[in-house]
């Protein structure tokens, strides 16, 4: 199952890199990086604005995300021209995971700098959560990620330039089972051999 996770995690990283490019800029520069020029502004309002929330307890933070919501944040992104403007309706309802779960990796690193502005933060374990419906119309709640993060590490990082699908390599993320399976099932990667 592990080189399953890899395999997906490899097509992931390539598949949000071809997301989430601005036209006309490469794909060294990073629109979702923690500071760089309105993106910062942006995903604050995004934080806000579509119910991207998380909560701290002791040495865990959870991340918590409503599906329809961020789904209906991209339009605003592409409008902004943080999102390829080739991203349609039609993609998104297709695989709806894949596209969000995306989102959430690149809105992440503004999580992290928020939690870690508190000085007393040594380390901490992250954990995303996608809040949607069940085939029967049912809220639920399913994990994505885990991964832990230290002081070191966030001191290592130039949030300035950060580019945010290194997070997973940096911070040793793990997928779930789950998630694993459902962006397999939406077919928008191909699946492993």
């Amino acid at each position: 199952m592990k080189a399953i996770q890899w395999a997906l995690f490899g097509i992931f990283l390539l598949f949000s890199s071809a997301i989430f490019a601005i036209e006309g800029k490469s794909s060294d520069s990073d629109p979702f990086s923690a500071t760089s020029e309105g993106s910062q502004k942006l995903g604050a309002q995004v934080l806000q604005n579509y119910s991207i929330n998380f909560t701290t307890n002791e040495n865990i933070t959870e991340i918590n995300v409503n599906e329809g919501d961020i789904l209906g944040a991209i339009p605003n992104m592409q409008e902004a021209g943080i999102l390829s403007p080739d991203i349609t309706q039609a993609d998104m309802n297709v695989a709806p995971v894949t596209y969000a779960s995306t989102a959430i990796l690149y809105l992440t690193p503004l999580v992290i700098t928020q939690v870690y502005s508190n000085p007393n933060i040594k380390g901490m374990e992250f954990k995303t959560f996608l809040n949607l419906t069940d085939d029967y119309g049912n809220p639920i709640k399913k994990q994505i990620t885990s991964f832990n993060f230290n002081r070191e590490l966030y001191n290592k990082i130039n949030w300035d330039s950060f580019d945010a699908p290194k997070l997973v390599t940096l911070a040793h993320m793990k997928f779930t089972d789950w998630y694993a399976a459902k962006i397999s099932e939406e077919g928008v990667f191909p699946s492993p051999q």
